[in-house]
């Protein structure tokens, strides 16, 4: 959840109107507007009937916040990425005291944006390792996290501290950037602590904000996204056919003129009615990925994970990690064979509940070797055996090899159940003592977070006892 608690939208969202104008954009017709959504800030809403197929609204090249739009304000040197170009302007141009920001380029879209994120996970990470206090709200939600989670988040932490590394070499290369800053004191700089807090006010904006526009001549260029008035007030859907779609060739490389407008229209099948939500879709993200990326998850019933009608996936790469490890040089040996791509990871959807191709492979490989943690003493033999399964020369290795990894990945979800039964039961607790809404509203995702892991971990547990052939 993010919140923008600065100025009214009703004195905002005519000023973005009016600087759009500005740029070419036809907003006169325009069949979409913010409106708050409870528990979601604010989502983009039909204000007339939208017939299926049709133009919503085109962005012009020239008010689209990326890379190449902000590339010919800033000094080429040190090179910065388009996460980090952008996030350095929002930190420049951060609005402060409830008023616009002041950027002459993009100050009515910057006004916008969302002025916090203190329910993002992000957040409660930086502020537990700036105040270092045990008691605080964000530390006890952090610690109420599944181990998974908080694995990932960490990811997202080291991303952000290397962005603001190459921005905070930026800024002391070149001063006079920094001295733009709205907020920066007249007569003293402004602490490394709140310059960093600011960024990751603006590194969150671009993080959860930008959506994929094909710049670069490389369809796989990070610098492929893009900041997008009026559309980021879309809010994300899980339905397989979101209300919102960019149509936005990816396979096809920007024209000789460079920049391209970027066209959104509305589903070929269906129609919008007046006060209706448009929605994007993210893509095929975990709760995981969701949560620690842009702060929300998808909700599912019991119901609908145990029959796999919602999509759901647990990470179990640290028992297997644990399962490699304690194998010794075997394990070492066979880390060597094991391809690297790929998750180790139990899934919902598609129904039956099922482990993902290199667990399987993964847990077969490991009941070839057998008790011994020694190298065995025909490794070829060994294997030859495994790999065959692997090429689809034969379904498994044996009987035997088959009912052995099984009952190892039984036991993995079996201990899966009993920690998530225990986080759920944690949560609960805590949840009963909360006095803040955005609070209880995390709460709710932290417990929703341990119930994916509890329904995945059964609904696999199930399959295995059905006699599933996976």
């Amino acid at each position: 959840m993010s919140t923008n608690v600065g100025l009214p939208m009703a004195r905002l969202w005519p000023s973005l109107l009016l600087w759009l104008d500005g740029h070419g954009m036809e907003t006169s017709t325009l069949p979409v507007e913010p409106r708050e959504i409870p528990g979601a800030g604010y989502g983009l809403v039909a204000v007339r009937h939208i017939p299926p197929a049709t133009p919503i609204f085109t962005v012009p090249a020239s008010a689209l916040l990326n890379r190449d739009t902000l590339q010919p304000h800033y000094s080429p040197n040190p090179v910065l990425s388009g996460t980090q170009l952008i996030s350095l302007h929002l930190l420049i141009y951060r609005p402060i005291d409830h008023l616009p920001s002041t950027d002459p380029l993009f100050g009515p879209y910057i006004s916008v944006l969302p002025t916090s994120f203190h329910a993002h996970p992000l957040t409660w990470l930086w502020k537990e390792r700036i105040e270092r206090n045990a008691n605080s709200v964000e530390s006890h939600l952090l610690a109420l996290l599944p181990p998974r989670v908080v694995r990932d988040l960490e990811r997202v932490a080291r991303t952000f501290y290397a962005d603001w590394d190459k921005v905070y070499t930026y800024l002391q290369e070149h001063s006079y950037v920094q001295a733009r800053m709205s907020y920066r004191p007249a007569e003293a700089p402004i602490s490394d602590v709140v310059l960093q807090q600011n960024f990751l006010w603006a590194w969150l904006n671009v993080n959860t904000r930008c959506i994929y526009h094909r710049l670069r001549k490389s369809q796989s260029d990070p610098d492929n996204m893009t900041l997008c008035p009026i559309l980021d007030f879309a809010n994300h859907t899980a339905q397989s056919t979101p209300l919102l779609m960019p149509r936005n060739v990816t396979n096809v490389a920007p024209g000789k003129k460079g920049r391209e407008d970027l066209t959104f229209f509305s589903p070929e099948d269906t129609w919008a009615a007046p006060g209706q939500e448009l929605f994007l879709k993210y893509g095929a993200h975990s709760n995981c990925t969701l949560f620690v990326e842009y702060g929300f998850l998808t909700r599912a019933t019991e119901r609908e994970l145990l029959r796999g009608s919602a999509q759901a996936d647990v990470d179990v790469g640290q028992a297997i990690e644990r399962l490699i490890e304690g194998k010794g040089n075997a394990g070492v040996w066979m880390k060597d064979w094991l391809e690297a791509e790929g998750n180790w990871s139990i899934h919902t959807s598609p129904a039956p509940a099922h482990p993902s191709y290199r667990l399987i492979t993964t847990l077969r490989l490991y009941h070839v070797l057998g008790a011994d943690s020694d190298l065995p003493e025909n490794p070829d033999e060994v294997l030859d055996e495994w790999r065959k399964t692997t090429l689809g020369e034969r379904e498994m290795i044996s009987e035997q090899n088959e009912a052995l990894w099984k009952a190892t990945l039984s036991c993995i979800c079996n201990i899966i159940i009993r920690e998530a039964e225990a986080g759920v039961a944690q949560v609960e607790r805590r949840a009963s003592e909360c006095t803040v809404d955005w609070e209880n509203w995390m709460y709710e995702n932290i417990e929703m977070l341990w119930q994916e892991e509890l329904y995945t971990a059964k609904a696999v547990v199930r399959s295995i006892e059905e006699g599933v052939q996976f």
